[in-house]
């Protein structure tokens, strides 16, 4: 599980786990996918707002860097590997 007490490397292979299109951002759909393991009462409207709150540079998507904030910024619930690896790539 990841959680605010995670390993670097934890957070790397979930955060290139979340990143699909291997771009080295997660932008909304990507976490749109995962937002339920993350946020569970959590809804498309609020993806952006997730995003900003955590978007350091302001390009509406999040490096790795910021998702490692989002995670020990302990934003809810911890993540739990086995809905991670189902995610299906767009």
């Amino acid at each position: 599980m990841l959680g605010p007490d995670s390993s670097d490397d934890d957070i790397r292979e979930a955060f290139h786990m979340i990143d699909a299109d291997g771009s080295g951002q997660i932008d909304v759909y990507e976490l749109a996918k995962v937002i339920p393991a993350i946020l569970p009462d959590a809804t498309l409207d609020t993806l952006p707002t997730i995003i900003r709150r955590y978007d350091k540079n302001y390009d509406n998507q999040l490096n790795l860097r910021e998702f490692t904030q989002l995670i020990r910024g302990g934003i809810g619930r911890d993540i739990v590997y086995r809905d991670i690896y189902t995610i299906q790539p767009y």
